[in-house]
C-alpha cells in the first residue's frame, strides 16, 4: 500500500507527462506561467494527490484538513466578535454588518458540516471515486482554468496508484 509520499512522487511523474504532452501537441508556451502559478500548481498537485485518503483516520491529509478547519473556525469566530463588539468598526450597526455576519455564519456552518462529514467517510468509499475527484476539482477552475486538470490528474493519480498496488 503506497504512503502519501509515494502518491506525491507519482503525481509529479504524471503532471510532468501531461505538461510534456501539452507542449508537444498544443505547442503550449510554458513561458507564460508565472512563479505564483507554478507554486499553486505544485501545491494543488501535492494536496490532491493525497486527498482521497481523507477518509482514513491515520492519514496525513486528514490531519491537515482538521487543522485548516479548526483554524478557519477560530478566525471566523474572531471576525464575528470583532464585527459585533467593535464600536469603531465601519460596519457597526449597518446592513453591511448583518450581511457580513450572515456570510461568516454560513461559512462556519459549512466548515462544520465538512468536518463532521469526514468523520463518517468509509475508507476506500466515495472519496476513492473519479466522481469525487471531479467534484472536488471543479472549484479550482473558478480560480484558474489551469488548476482544474492539475487537481483532477493529481486526484486520479492516487486512485490509479491504489489500483496498481492493490493487494
Amino acid at each position: 500500500m503506497p504512503d502519501y509520499k509515494n502518491h506525491q512522487r507519482f503525481v509529479f511523474l504524471l503532471i510532468g507527462l501531461v505538461v510534456f504532452i501539452a507542449v508537444l501537441i498544443y505547442q503550449y508556451n510554458l513561458g507564460n506561467i508565472t512563479l505564483i502559478t507554478l507554486g499553486s500548481i505544485t501545491g494543488i498537485a501535492l494536496i490532491y494527490a493525497i486527498l482521497p485518503d481523507c477518509d482514513s483516520r491515520a492519514s496525513k491529509i486528514r490531519q491537515i484538513i482538521y487543522i485548516l478547519l479548526w483554524t478557519s473556525m477560530l478566525l471566523i469566530s474572531i471576525m464575528l466578535i470583532t464585527i459585533n463588539y467593535n464600536p469603531t468598526s465601519p460596519y457597526s450597526f449597518t446592513i453591511l454588518q448583518k450581511i457580513s455576519e450572515l456570510r461568516l455564519l454560513i461559512a462556519q456552518f459549512i466548515i462544520s458540516l465538512v468536518g463532521i462529514g469526514i468523520l463518517f467517510l468509509k475508507h476506500r468509499g466515495i472519496m476513492h471515486t473519479n466522481l469525487a475527484g471531479l467534484l472536488l476539482s471543479v472549484p479550482l477552475a473558478f480560480v484558474n482554468l489551469l488548476y482544474f486538470p492539475v487537481g483532477f490528474v493529481a486526484y486520479s493519480s492516487h486512485l490509479l496508484l491504489d489500483n496498481i498496488t492493490k493487494k
